[in-house]
């Protein structure tokens, strides 16, 4: 999975959850941006970028939510 296609996936269960999500890629060094989601905030690599599997589930973790949120 990609930064993007993870990035429309968590705006998709941010409306359903009522929750705003922001991308901001000025915040953050090189590709990487940042990512709010309601109160919570998370750094992200590239959005074309394949997201390693560390990777995804430390964002997952940071942002309160599950892989099954993810389906």
């Amino acid at each position: 999975m990609t930064g993007a296609e993870l990035l429309l996936k968590i705006r998709k269960i941010g409306r359903r959850r009522g929750l705003v999500v922001t991308w901001d890629p000025r915040r953050g060094k090189g590709g990487h941006g940042t990512l709010y989601v309601g109160s919570r905030r998370v750094v992200m690599p590239s959005l074309r970028a394949e997201l390693k599997t560390g990777t995804l589930h430390g964002i997952l973790v940071a942002l309160d939510l599950d892989v099954e949120d993810l389906e």
